[in-house]
């Protein structure tokens, strides 16, 4: 977040070279606006989807409501948001106004108490290896650097020194900068304000006219890892018309293509567990003591995948595999299907090599960086695959596969299926589907297939039928598969989870019997 500068003064402006080839390599919009004035209750806005009625720049400020970041972190995502010249890590300090250069009222994640001090860092924690990055990040310049106090020359400066190589490598993977300023450098109702997004599935050069403003963006965020939209983010319109939908979908961690928003739910009513007393009653009832976090069941879950993807229920031999399945993905390895083209694959190396240096595939990490976004060996072949099977013997790579399948599609969807009132059937649905179609928005992720079921079904947090709404999203979820010739098999879905479902199984309790690509399986106990 940059400060108050009129759009004029940087679109166009021969001070900002660097941020006007921003616009050039990704998208910018003429018709972005600031929340308020002063300073303070953009940043407050931004985060929580609410001023909070703060309308001058006084310190201290401090809330409980909810925020981004809460959000992210209860939902199994991470949140940090990076201020140059902070006093210490987590502080709380209202800095000097000038002196220091750092100043709380341009850092609005730390007026609220339910972010932890871990989030609250100084930008000289920024990593460099940029894989390393939390799911989203907020950065804050100095007084002087984000043009503030400084000029505009200086602040453009400051952006091409520290934020450029972020931008070049988050065009291949899965990520994008978003650029904004505070407000306008008046005091004006229009409050136009100029705003960039460069990265990966971003149009280059693409020039958007439609009205955003800081609600926008944040529902934007909301809407990218599948949270309900706080405040007024609830009505604001997400950017939806600067996305490469072209693009196929990908399952790496950071910015993916908008589409339109899925309906938040709503709380059951008071007094009645969601998903109501007739389906507990139901043959093969929910067992509400055990979803699917319990580890018997998120074993089954284990199993359910591998029939799936490996067939065989022996989930934990699985850790050896890879192989390229021509699904235009690249290589697919280990439990739960990690490609080498989506993003996935490339955390999973990198955070085996943060925990074991000079492990079998550390070698491979550039060659997984340059394929990452495209279905190329190049630099792999054989000796990746052999390094690859000879890794899978060591048990630290065998816990960084389940700590990834764990923070990227277990935590994720289990956690969304939550709060939509699902029991561990439809907690197994959702993941499922995450493994095999990314935790996205596009109508072929996981949250696209989600928002088309909400369509034709409330889910049981907003009062829905629990099996009614399964069954539209296992037809979203089949639709979704059938886009895709390597998966036009839906047996995982006609032969397993309709079985259990037209059981009335929503516990997902054994004795389970089924089928995938004809085979028969059976979990006995």
């Amino acid at each position: 977040m940059e400060e108050n500068k009129f759009y004029d003064d940087i679109v166009g402006s021969k001070d900002a070279p660097y941020i006007n080839s921003l616009a050039k390599q990704g998208a910018s919009f003429s018709d972005f606006h600031g929340t308020t004035h002063p300073s303070q209750g953009n940043y407050v806005a931004l985060y929580s989807g609410s001023t909070h009625g703060v309308a001058d720049d006084d310190c201290p400020h401090d809330f409980s409501a909810d925020n981004l970041g809460h959000q992210l972190l209860g939902s199994g995502h991470s949140f940090i948001g990076y201020s140059e010249d902070l006093p210490s890590a987590g502080s709380k300090d209202c800095g000097d106004d000038g002196d220091s250069g750092y100043a709380r009222k341009h850092n609005g994640w730390v007026d609220f108490a339910n972010t932890p001090a871990s989030s609250n860092l100084g930008f000289d924690r920024f990593p460099s290896d940029y894989g390393k990055l939390p799911t989203v990040s907020f950065v804050t310049p100095n007084l002087d650097n984000d043009m503030h106090d400084g000029s505009v020359k200086q602040g453009d400066s400051w952006l091409k020194k520290n934020l450029d190589g972020y931008v070049q490598w988050a065009k291949t993977h899965n990520s994008a900068l978003m650029l904004t300023w505070d407000e306008d450098d008046g005091d004006d109702s229009d409050n136009q304000i100029a705003t960039m997004v460069v990265g990966d599935h971003v149009q280059p050069g693409a020039k958007s006219k439609a009205h955003y403003n800081h609600y926008s963006l944040l529902r934007t965020l909301e809407d990218m890892y599948g949270l309900a939209p706080l405040g007024k983010a609830a009505s604001a319109k997400p950017v939806t018309d600067i996305w490469n939908t072209s693009v196929a979908p990908r399952k790496g961690k950071g910015v993916a293509p908008a589409a339109a928003p899925a309906r938040p739910p709503a709380p059951a009513p008071a007094g009645k567990a969601a998903g109501g007393a007739a389906d507990r009653a139901a043959g093969g009832a929910a067992d509400s003591a055990a979803d699917l976090t319990d580890p018997h069941k998120k074993d089954i879950a284990m199993q359910l995948v591998s029939s799936a993807e490996n067939s065989s229920l022996d989930w934990k031999a699985q850790y050896t595999y890879v192989e390229d399945i021509g699904d235009g993905r690249g290589y697919t390895g280990g439990i739960v299907g990690f490609c080498s083209g989506t993003g996935d694959m490339l955390d999973l190396v990198q955070l085996y090599t943060q925990r074991e240096p000079g492990n079998p595939l550390a070698a491979y990490l550039p060659a997984l960086r340059k394929v990452n976004g495209s279905d190329s060996h190049a630099g792999l072949g054989s000796g990746f695959v052999s390094a690859w099977h000879t890794a899978a013997s060591d048990p630290a790579f065998q816990q960084a596969q389940n700590d990834e399948r764990d923070r990227v599609y277990f935590t994720p969807s289990v956690d969304r299926a939550k709060q939509d009132g699902l029991h561990a059937l439809g907690q197994f649905s959702y993941y499922d589907a995450m493994v095999m179609h990314g935790p996205g928005t596009d109508p072929v992720s996981f949250g696209g297939i989600r928002a088309t079921a909400m369509k034709h079904a409330r889910t049981p947090a907003q009062g829905g039928d629990e099996k009614t709404y399964l069954n539209a999203f296992l037809d979203a979820r089949k639709a979704a598969m059938l886009t895709e010739a390597a998966h036009d098999d839906t047996s995982r879905v006609d032969t397993e989870q309709r079985v259990f479902l037209a059981a009335g199984n929503l516990g997902l309790n054994p004795p389970l019997s089924w089928k995938t690509y004809g085979d028969p399986y059976t979990i006995a106990r």
